[in-house]
């Protein structure tokens, strides 16, 4: 089953990578279509977390978030499997850095930084993207797919931007490996922790809730500079993403400060643009 599912998304690849750019909108118009109006890929979630989180918000300006947020994953979807195709230049022009060198004064200490990221906009893109773009090939820490030949593939796919991807498995070996090489740790911090008791409880978006402490964790343990990377949509298929200091003294700041500073600049990112977060997750229960 493995190999099919390999297979076909290998045709996938290649038929995505034939196409123009105002066709492959087309087809992410389609997929939008799909998970939304055919599969309702999780459409009572969506609709309870955007009800919590925007209850004085009138039916019609929820509806057209929860359009926006479809549309957004369509791009998400189409654009994913399209960056295995393209090649760094292309990546690059479409997904711009705004302020790389602001990590330049770390590298030039022989430090590392971590950069945290969550699910908005295109996130498939934008570590990938950032690699390129900044002075030392940046280490992603994900989870990987459950199919391996694929996950095999996406390395290999990053790998060509000069990006290695970590199995969230080893991350406490690779910081120790990588913390004084020069290196950007990507982490995606937004998501619901598995075990609860090692959670730090806020109230994010008015609700409250259970957020992740790996970031701060690792820079507290290895003394590394918080950025938060601003990831926005300048048009379809067009992108740029800024880096943010949250915290350049990890070991002195006081616990749960630094997670407080990630929850609360995503939180006003969404507030600002609500239809480009992930809303399909089940993020509060």
């Amino acid at each position: 089953m493995q190999y099919i599912q390999y297979f076909f998304f290998r045709l996938l690849v290649l038929l995505i990578s034939w196409l123009p750019a105002h066709l492959l909108y087309r087809l992410a118009d389609f997929v939008t279509w799909v998970l939304y109006r055919v599969v309702k890929y999780r459409l009572p979630t969506v609709r309870q977390n955007l009800l919590l989180v925007f209850p004085h918000k009138s039916e019609a300006e929820r509806l057209q978030i929860e359009q926006g947020f479809y549309k957004n994953l369509g791009d998400v979807f189409v654009e994913g499997v399209w960056g295995f195709s393209l090649s760094v230049a292309e990546m690059v022009s479409r997904y711009k850095a705004i302020n790389p060198e602001i990590l330049t004064p770390y590298f030039e200490q022989g430090r590392s930084v971590i950069v945290a990221g969550s699910h908005y906009v295109n996130w498939e893109w934008g570590a990938t993207c950032a690699a390129p773009q900044v002075a030392h090939p940046p280490i992603g820490l994900y989870k990987p797919l459950s199919n391996p030949k694929i996950d095999q593939l996406l390395r290999r796919s990053r790998a060509k931007f000069d990006m290695t991807l970590v199995s969230i498995e080893d991350t406490q070996t690779t910081f120790e490996r990588y913390h004084q090489a020069k290196r950007a740790f990507v982490m995606l911090s937004d998501q619901r922790p598995f075990k609860k008791r090692n959670a730090y409880w806020m109230k994010f978006l008015g609700q409250e809730t259970a957020c992740l402490m790996g970031v701060e964790r690792y820079a507290k343990q290895y003394n590394l500079p918080v950025f938060y990377v601003r990831q926005q949509r300048v048009k379809r298929g067009y992108y740029t993403f800024e880096l943010i200091p949250l915290e350049m003294h990890p070991s002195q700041s006081e616990k749960g400060a630094i997670t407080r500073q990630f929850m609360q600049t995503l939180e006003q990112i969404i507030l600002e643009e609500p239809a480009g977060w992930l809303w399909s997750h089940k993020r509060w229960k």
